[in-house]
């Protein structure tokens, strides 16, 4: 009778030496691709807006329009797509995986905080690109945009849980999840400090 042989699974020294590394490009890739798609939207599609577009302060410190926002909530919702493929055609690469699960989940705080918001009927609703992209619809009935949003994190839960689930050579692989999505927004947070130091010593 054939023994049923237990899966190999990554040794501790690999995750941490290969896979922290890797962890940080793909939040770097992550930001720096969401921020590019904002500069590029800025510059092509809002260059000539006006009055309130103008206004809304996004969480770099530099002002957008509602398309700019709309541009990089779509492109958080592509990459995420484009990252998951990756991974399926690439399920024993620990980069892949760890690309899929950060674009899936790397904004998902912010839109779930303002599906809440919408949700619970609050008259302050954070600004992010979710709500500024949303404010281009003028609704004046917050349902339609706690439909679009439960929409937009059910397909981000759903991406970023599959490929945690698939995952199968890393060992306690659901706690090591938590503990990433847990570290992924003090990160991002920490990569746009360092992004605008940078950018302010070259100016």
């Amino acid at each position: 009778m054939a023994l049923i042989q237990e899966e190999w699974k990554y040794p501790a020294y690999r995750l941490i030496l290969a896979g922290i590394p890797l962890f940080l490009a793909a939040v770097v890739i992550s930001v720096l691709t969401h921020d590019c798609v904002h500069i590029i939207a800025d510059k092509y599609f809002c260059s000539a807006a006006e009055g309130p577009a103008r206004l809304e302060i996004y969480g770099e410190g530099h002002s957008v329009c509602g398309a700019s926002s709309l541009a990089a909530a779509l492109w958080t919702l592509i990459l995420a797509f484009v990252s998951f493929a990756f991974y399926i055609r690439n399920p024993n690469n620990m980069f892949a995986g760890l690309l899929a699960f950060v674009n899936s989940s790397l904004r998902l705080p912010e839109t779930l905080t303002v599906f809440w918001q919408l949700f619970s009927l609050k008259k302050e609703i954070l600004s992010t690109d979710d709500s500024i992209a949303l404010s281009l619809l003028n609704l004046k009935d917050p349902a339609p945009s706690v439909v679009i949003l439960c929409f937009f994190s059910m397909i981000t839960v759903f991406l970023a849980a599959t490929v945690v689930h698939d995952t199968k050579k890393v060992p306690w692989k659901w706690l090591l999840a938590l503990s990433l999505l847990a570290l992924l927004y003090p990160l991002e947070n920490i990569l746009r400090d360092v992004l605008t130091n940078l950018s302010y010593q070259m100016l």
